[in-house]
């Protein structure tokens, strides 16, 4: 624990990359134990992307600063329109992401966006995947508006512009 964000070295003492993460309960040790995982990105990755931010200037898998947040948790919906539970149709169609839960007073219940109304796209793009709307609103900050389209329990489709909140940090 606490080795993220570390060097992983060689043997040489070399920096070859920076430990990112571990699956639970590990500890680095003797590389006999095979059923445990670790995480790390190679050095050149890891000093371009430290680069990026010492320039302030982030790109598409770097933002310099704090994220939009929509405030929502959502599950992905499968190719029949259905979640993995046995809930049945949801939304009335086969794309987007199902919300479970909207945070109280945050920008997508502003909006009118409830548990179980399904997300379809962000400022025009189709989302398809909880990765998608991820997707599509990583480089938006807090206080950036983005178009939702979401259809509610009833099949009625909704477009909103929602002005983005001050999430937590990631």
């Amino acid at each position: 624990p606490g080795d993220s964000g570390g060097p992983l070295v060689n043997t040489s003492g070399l920096a070859i990359g920076m430990n990112t993460a571990a699956s639970r309960g590990f500890r680095f040790s003797l590389p006999s134990s095979p059923s445990r995982a670790a995480f790390a990105i190679p050095i050149n990755q890891a000093v371009s992307i430290a680069r990026q931010i010492e320039a302030g200037t982030g790109g598409p898998n770097v933002q310099i600063g704090q994220r939009g947040y929509l405030g929502v948790e959502v599950q992905d919906i499968n190719s029949q329109g259905r979640t993995g539970r046995p809930s049945g149709n949801v939304g009335g169609g086969s794309g987007g992401v199902l919300v479970e839960g909207v945070v109280p007073g945050g920008p997508a219940q502003s909006a009118g966006i409830t548990t179980g109304d399904v997300i379809i796209s962000i400022d025009s793009k189709a989302v398809d995947t909880s990765s998608t709307l991820t997707r599509l609103l990583n480089g938006h900050h807090p206080g950036d508006h983005v178009d939702v389209g979401w259809v509610d329990r009833s099949g009625r489709h909704h477009t909103a512009s929602i002005h983005l909140g001050n999430g937590p940090a990631a």
